[in-house]
């Protein structure tokens, strides 16, 4: 609504909420009687509504705006594929794709995803840092989310595609062991940054690594497939913003 206290005292049309219009008048008198005067003048003087003046570059703000819609998209339609939620979510949020004429490949970490699974045939995750996009896939050894931030860490640290940060000497054992606890076919994303904190200790090269993993904060990540396992949560601890296909893969710890 138009805010008619910041029209009345300053001559100028000002946009604010109706629930904070309505109440202004018993606000300003609460705080007139704690202060003795009057504070504020209009709701709008209160900072309410007043984001818009915070953006410096608009476009930025709508790119974000519609990568935000992509994920929750891939959000609702997973909560559906699960059985959390019926289909009407992620229709709602795939009309208003439709509206602002963008589809899944707006993200563009979603593309070399599946392209690189369909040639591996494979599960795999593509992550973007800065222009950079990075794929893990599923090894004899580890899962695609283990292998995407081995192979990202290994990107910011400089170090080269053909060196490996964790010798198969040191993973084999741990693996047996999990499959010998029936725990799962390979090692996680969890698992994995334990060994090398451990390995560490006595090796610079993965200390140095380790001290990128916080710069994946806010990298985009695409799966594809439906990561519903310690992966995920791993993930989001690092605060990569991932989104699945969903499609649930059989074994893949």
């Amino acid at each position: 609504m138009i805010d008619p206290f910041h029209l009345e005292n300053y001559n100028i049309t000002a946009v604010n909420y109706n629930r904070d219009i309505e109440l202004f008048p018993v606000l300003r008198t609460i705080l007139n009687r704690v202060c003795n005067k009057d504070i504020y003048k209009s709701p709008t003087d209160m900072g309410v509504n007043m984001v818009g003046f915070c953006i410096s570059d608009n476009n930025i703000v709508e790119d974000a705006a519609k990568r935000e819609i992509v994920r929750r998209y891939y959000n609702e339609l997973n909560s559906y594929k699960m059985g959390i939620s019926d289909e009407e979510p992620y229709k709602k949020v795939k009309l208003l794709m439709n509206e602002l004429k963008i589809d899944e490949n707006y993200l563009d970490v979603i593309k070399p995803a599946m392209e690189k699974s369909k040639k591996e045939n494979l599960p795999v995750i593509a992550m973007k840092i800065n222009k950079k996009i990075i794929t893990g896939k599923q090894t004899d050894l580890l899962t695609p989310a283990a292998s995407v931030v081995l192979n990202a860490i290994k990107y910011l640290s400089k170090i080269p595609d053909e060196i490996m940060l964790l010798s198969p000497s040191v993973l084999e054992p741990m693996l047996k062991l999990k499959k010998d606890m029936n725990d799962g076919n390979r090692l996680n994303l969890t698992e994995v940054l334990t060994a090398l904190s451990i390995c560490s200790v006595t090796n610079d090269m993965i200390m140095k690594a380790l001290s990128n993993i916080s710069k994946l904060n806010g990298c985009e990540a695409h799966a594809t497939y439906l990561v519903t396992n310690g992966d995920r949560t791993s993930l989001k601890k690092l605060k990569i913003n991932l989104t699945c296909e969903s499609e649930y893969i059989e074994n893949i710890e």
